[in-house]
Order: structure tokens, then C-alpha cells, then sequence
């Protein structure tokens, strides 16, 4: 299932903002046109049958024995409500023509729940995610040295007051490791998919 979208994604701190909004920094310039919309508050009743929609989804395709592992863990459930609360932001929305989905994308929750939850999304799982998510037509993935990452978020947040107890370098370089990943896996079920390196950029 894919959206007339484009999606924005790289480990927290890479440094997506800022270079989508440095005016001299065209990340979609090869694509014709396109509109921003930005984060909806999706109705409570769509949240939930969102969320409900996929959790049995992924239910029915792992199997009882993986499920009951999955479903065990707190932090499974909370990646799938965010899940459904992006499913249903998009679904709510009377989307026209190509648009950039920013910060409402359904990608960043996965990326996400590997560094702050420290998740382990197999490749066969993540598969399984993905399939049954409303995906983008176009994602660009902004990579990074790991340890550039892990000092920027690290200063980033300390300077808006975040607690960063219990963030390692080893965490960002895990997660970098899952997005190679999620990269291969959007790729192979044909999401059109653009690799930027942050040091071909000057901000």
C-alpha cells in the first residue's frame, strides 16, 4: 500500500530540519512538484482502528508463538500505537497530488524505537511492518557518522532541557545499522529510495 508522498528520514540529530530548510539545499529537486503538510491530530476513534487494524495484522502474519513474544513488551505496543496514530493522521487527510509528509511520516516511529527503546526489529518483522503500512512513494535517507550523530543529539537535546541518561554511541550505531536495513527492505518491495551522505551538503 503506497501513498502519492514523500518522506524525510535519518537517525535523530542527523540533522533532517536544518537541511530541508536551508534555501539552498534542494533535497527533492528531482521530483516535479509537490506540497507540505504537516503533523494532524487524527480523530481518537481512527487512532484506535488504526492501531487495532495492525496490531491483528501482524498477529495473523507472525503467528501466535512470535506474537506473544512481540506483545509481551511494552515497547512493541508503544511503537504500534505511534504507528496507528500516523496511519490515521494520513488516512485523515484528503491528500491531492504529490506531498511531503513532514514529521507525519509512518517511517520515523521505526528509526525512532531503535535508539530510545532500544528495540531489535529483525529483518523478517520489520518486513512484515512494513507491508501492511501506508508507505511513501519517495523516501530520502540523510546518513551520517554515528558518533557525529550521537554528538549532535546529544547536545541538541541537553540545550532544550532533555534528559540524555542512558543514550550511547553504541545505541546510534545500532540504529544506523537498522536503517541499512529498512533501506534494503523499502527498496525491495519498490519504494523509490534516495541515500544522501550530510557531508555533500553545506549548510
Amino acid at each position: 500500500m503506497k501513498y502519492d508522498s514523500i518522506e524525510l528520514i535519518g537517525l535523530s540529530g542527523v540533522g533532517k530540519t536544518t537541511l530541508y530548510n536551508n534555501s539552498e539545499c534542494n533535497l527533492f529537486k528531482n521530483l516535479n512538484g509537490y506540497s507540505v503538510v504537516h503533523p494532524l491530530k487524527p480523530y481518537k476513534i481512527s487512532f484506535f482502528f488504526e492501531t487495532f487494524v495492525l496490531i491483528v495484522k501482524i498477529l495473523i502474519s507472525t503467528g501466535l508463538f512470535r506474537s506473544l513474544f512481540i506483545f509481551r513488551s511494552k515497547n512493541y505496543i508503544d511503537l504500534f500505537l505511534k504507528l496507528g496514530y500516523r496511519i490515521a493522521g494520513i488516512k485523515n487527510r484528503n491528500l491531492n497530488g504529490l506531498v511531503y509528509l513532514r514529521d507525519s511520516g509512518v517511517l520515523m516511529p521505526l528509526i525512532s524505537s531503535v535508539i530510545d527503546d532500544r528495540l531489535k526489529i529483525d529483518d523478517t518483522l520489520l518486513l512484515k511492518i512494513l507491508i501492511n503500512l501506508p508507505l511513501p512513494k519517495y523516501v530520502y535517507c540523510i546518513m551520517d557518522s554515528p558518533d557525529d550523530i550521537y554528538s549532535r543529539f546529544i547536545t541538541r537535546e541537553k540545550k532544550i532541557g532533555n534528559d540524555v541518561n542512558g543514550y550511547t554511541v553504541t545505541d546510534f550505531k545500532n540504529a544506523n545499522i537498522f536503517l541499512s536495513l529498512l533501506i534494503e527492505k523499502l527498496k525491495s518491495i519498490g519504494v523509490n529510495v534516495v541515500v544522501l551522505n550530510k557531508e555533500s551538503f553545506v549548510l
